[in-house]
């Protein structure tokens, strides 16, 4: 059994993807985040310490990968029903950095991580007193606006955090809406 990531990286191959992209994604900024899905309990597609397969995927279909040093952090996915306090500083560690690193979205590639890093917001807001509102993003769902879809197609409607700040990032940043 193959990860899609890794199918997409080892047999379709970026420079094909590069071939397929029709909006350009240029100027927005991604803190690709691994979490625990692709590097646990090991790898041989990627490093499993530092992977960099989403990363690259990512500056393939045009977008800007930030440096994030917390991109194979746990983000909690298993504590945060029943351990909130736990899971809501884990996801707290994930979305400052990615803030700080001047990022516009986390992409990920897990949907526990992404329901986890969306539902936390508000919990973070409260606690930690910062109103947050990162986007969180499947990397198939950037893959897709990059490709040509219509973004109507590809579930950002789901999204639980406002993406009209990210709409606008991107329609600055060259994408064709």
């Amino acid at each position: 059994m193959k990860h899609p990531l890794e199918v997409l990286i080892n047999e379709v191959g970026l420079e094909k993807i590069k071939e397929k992209v029709q909006r350009k994604l240029s100027g927005f900024k991604v803190a690709c985040y691994y979490g625990c899905q692709v590097v646990r309990p090991f790898t041989d597609f990627d490093d499993p310490d530092y992977p960099e397969s989403i990363d690259k995927l990512m500056q393939a279909i045009g977008a800007e990968p930030v440096e994030y040093s917390a991109k194979t952090r746990y983000c909690g996915g298993a504590l945060a029903a029943n351990l909130e306090e736990v899971g809501s500083k884990l996801n707290y560690i994930l979305i400052k950095e990615a803030v700080k690193k001047g990022a516009d979205a986390i992409i990920t590639l897990c949907p526990l991580c992404l329901f986890n890093l969306e539902i936390m917001q508000s919990k973070i807001a409260k606690k930690f007193k910062e109103n947050v509102k990162m986007p969180i993003l499947f990397f198939s769902q950037l893959m897709g606006l990059a490709f040509g879809l219509p973004k109507e197609e590809l579930g950002f409607s789901r999204s639980l955090i406002p993406l009209k700040t990210m709409w606008k990032k991107l329609e600055n940043g060259g994408a064709n809406e």
